[in-house]
């Protein structure tokens, strides 16, 4: 409780003029620019390795999926 107290008491007269931007100091932080580029170039090089995998394994039953997404039964019924 005298814990609480002496925090309520800070808080009270805490001036905020003087408090820190938390959030200016991390954007502004040029090691924070390395690592969130870095971030952002594994993502893209990891999406670019997914689809590289997709085309090379799957494109071959692209015909497979077209015919089934464009083929329609009434056409094919009204042919006959």
């Amino acid at each position: 409780m005298r814990v609480i107290f002496h925090f309520e008491s800070y808080i009270k007269n805490l001036n905020v003029d003087t408090v820190c931007d938390v959030a200016k100091i991390i954007f502004d932080s040029v090691e924070f620019e390395q690592v969130k580029d870095e971030v952002v170039k594994k993502i893209q090089t990891d999406f670019d390795s997914a689809q590289k995998f997709v085309d090379e394994k799957y494109e071959k039953c692209r015909p497979i999926h077209n015919f089934r997404s464009e083929w329609n039964f009434e056409s094919f019924r009204a042919e006959e």
